[in-house]
């Protein structure tokens, strides 16, 4: 199963949490994303695996646009989004 967490006011909210759940994902064999709107810059994506802490975890920033259509054009398949604005995955604005 792959999984998308999305990092700032998700994952950044309650990181041990979510750390140990990404653990226990990975212990079972799931893959997990980290899927952010934010800007695919350098800095960007050095600052996420940073904060997240944990080896291996492809960090994808999608420049605003829709999370979903991002990762689908990168070939990956999520089943489950994890994130506080649900909105970001389909890519329209919260209504």
């Amino acid at each position: 199963m792959n999984i998308a967490i999305d990092y700032d006011d998700t994952f950044t909210a309650a990181p041990k949490f979510w750390r140990r759940l990404i653990q226990l994902a990975r212990l079972s064999h799931h893959t997990v994303y980290c899927v952010s709107s934010r800007r695919g810059t350098m800095e960007n994506v050095r600052e996420i695996a940073d904060g997240i802490g944990l080896s291996g975890v492809p960090v994808v920033c999608c420049n605003h646009n829709a999370k979903h259509e991002v990762v689908a054009n990168k070939g990956i398949r999520i089943d489950i989004w994890i994130d506080d604005d649900p909105w970001s995955i389909v890519g329209v604005d919260k209504p």
